[in-house]
């Protein structure tokens, strides 16, 4: 075999090699990213100190969870989860928090970009 072969087919390997684990090198999913859905688990793998979590029938999603262990339940986004008696023992889904929306009620909410729940909204002096 001529040594420009030689190299030529070193160097084709070496690429091949070098873009096959590229494609293939798991990311890393965020919090609240879906790592599991109706097709079943993705590839990719939660960010480190989260856990794959069930939310749904269809999909699960990577959450900071106390101890590793997922909840029983987490509460949807909008869903209610405080109010006059405080917090409901779940927690709302990744990716959401439990802002107050009224003095007596909170709900599960998708934080804006600058990271703060909307102020609640309340009884208006006149």
């Amino acid at each position: 075999m001529p040594a420009n072969l030689s190299r030529l087919l070193v160097a084709f390997i070496a690429a091949v090699t070098t873009v096959h684990g590229a494609a293939t090198s798991p990311a890393v999913i965020p919090v609240g990213g879906l790592c599991s859905g109706i097709a079943g688990p993705v590839q990719d793998t939660c960010v480190k100190g989260s856990t794959c979590c069930f939310v749904s029938p269809d999909q699960s999603v990577c959450a900071v969870v106390e101890g590793g262990k997922c909840p029983d339940h987490f509460i949807p986004e909008g869903g209610f989860c405080a109010g006059f008696a405080g917090p409901l023992p779940f927690p709302c889904v990744p990716g959401t928090t439990c802002c107050y929306l009224f003095p007596d009620q909170a709900v599960c909410t998708a934080l804006p970009p600058n990271g703060a729940c909307p102020k609640p909204q309340g009884k208006v002096e006149s």
